[in-house]
């Protein structure tokens, strides 16, 4: 796999210095794209989605980082050997380095990010970013029906032929019948890759209703019982990885479409 750069400030402020960092910076030579804040409406623009995308409330947003690609194999792997943790339990077709990292628990994507100096993204800043800071973007490629690159690892008629009965983006074979390598479709108009498909990404939120009111960098609420996921994943239908969509999960449980991707 190529040598992947790292671009982020140092230290753990947000505040921009004119200097870009090397990637003796990180560890796991992690590369971050740069997202300027602003507000948009956060929530179910497209009047389509599950009760717990409402209601659409206006979010302020502040400058970040987010991960251009969702953490692999190998990034994870630097982890595990400096840690001396086990890597997460091989999914059925075998870790590829390049591929994202699959069956990690909220818990342990969380250990990954204390250790590199990260965090994960606020359910707030994943959906900004995801549509191209607010834009009403169903995908990450747009509203449209996805084809050839402009498109992503999802649910498609590969997947179908093994799982018949399973939901699919119809008529779309994406080429990957389960993860694929990250940044294997082009990105999104901030540069980052996979933010609809390859793996379900977990946010640092625990779970819980939209507030109605306006708010700025919300963090979701103080404590619950399941962390949010955003994105689909490469088994998913169109439904499922709307760029609004929300999923949850307990924070140690762990699934073969499960991933995320770091913030600064």
């Amino acid at each position: 796999m190529k040598r992947i750069t790292f671009l982020l400030c140092l230290g753990c402020s947000l505040a921009l210095s004119g200097r870009t960092p090397g990637a003796d910076d990180n560890p796991a030579g992690l590369e971050f794209v740069f997202i300027q804040g602003g507000t948009f409406d956060m929530g179910d623009v497209f009047s389509r989605g599950d009760a717990d995308s409402r209601p659409v409330h206006r979010v302020t947003v502040s400058d970040f980082y987010l991960g251009k690609t969702e953490v692999t194999v190998a990034q994870f792997r630097v982890f595990c050997k400096a840690a001396r943790r086990r890597m997460p339990l091989a999914p059925e077709w075998g870790f590829q380095e390049d591929h994202p990292v699959v069956n990690v628990s909220w818990n342990l994507a969380r250990a990954f990010c204390d250790w590199a100096g990260c965090r994960l993204p606020t359910e707030a800043e994943w959906e900004y970013a995801a549509r191209n800071r607010g834009d009403s973007l169903r995908f990450d490629w747009g509203n449209g029906a996805p084809s050839g690159l402009a498109g992503g690892n999802v649910a498609d008629e590969s997947l179908r032929a093994v799982k018949p009965r399973t939901l699919i983006f119809e008529g779309y074979t994406d080429g990957w019948r389960y993860t694929s390598p990250v940044a294997s479709f082009d990105p999104n108009p901030l540069g980052l890759f996979d933010m609809t498909g390859n793996v379900w990404e977990w946010c640092a939120d625990w779970h819980g209703p939209y507030a109605s009111g306006p708010a700025t960098d919300p963090k979701g609420p103080e404590s619950g019982t399941h962390r949010v996921l955003r994105g689909g994943s490469w088994m998913n239908d169109p439904a499922s990885c709307g760029t609004t969509n929300r999923f949850r999960n307990r924070p140690k449980n762990f699934y073969e479409c499960y991933g995320f991707r770091v913030a600064r």
